[in-house]
């Protein structure tokens, strides 16, 4: 009597292995670039939504608030300024949030402001009650996101206090 064997052999699913590492290979990449940019949206965005809540807290409010960026501690800060000066004082103004963006988007950093004044030591960016910059210059801020592709965002704040995002070449 002859038997019949049924099943497969090990040379083909030795080739169906080889086919789905072939586009496990492929789809790696993509979906490690997508979720960097993803991340690098979620960045961008959270610094926005950060320099707006500033901004609106200083219009609903009978105090002036600020935002800068400590570049030791690589952290933006959200303060009151208590002392009306227009500058972020660490030990008078009232500190309302710090916010490490490279530490909740891994692979996200800030690589270039284009106002210094921003930085804390400068005294850092502060909103008039009418959401307008008191210390932004005629030309505003701009922060530039990067991811680990190399991928950029702009965070751009005019002079009247419009907040914009860009993604892509500037």
């Amino acid at each position: 009597m002859v038997r019949k064997i049924k099943g497969y052999t090990t040379l083909e699913l030795l080739i169906i292995l080889a086919l789905i590492g072939i586009l496990a290979g492929l789809f790696v990449r993509e979906f490690l670039i997508y979720t960097a940019r993803e991340r690098l949206k979620g960045a961008s965005e959270e610094l926005a939504a950060d320099l707006n809540f500033t901004k609106t807290r200083s219009m609903i409010s009978l105090n002036v608030y600020g935002f800068c960026y400590d570049n030791d501690t690589q952290t933006l800060i959200i303060f009151e300024d208590s002392d009306k000066s227009g500058n972020y004082t660490q030990s008078i103004d009232t500190v309302h949030k710090r916010n490490n963006l490279m530490e909740n988007w891994k692979g996200v950093q800030i690589e270039n402001i284009t106002y210094n004044r921003t930085f804390c030591a400068q005294g850092g960016l502060v909103f008039d009650r009418r959401g307008s910059l008191l210390s932004g210059g005629a030309a505003g801020v701009s922060f530039i996101l990067k991811n680990s592709f190399g991928e950029i965002s702009n965070v751009t704040v005019n002079s009247l206090g419009r907040i914009s995002i860009t993604y892509g070449a500037l």
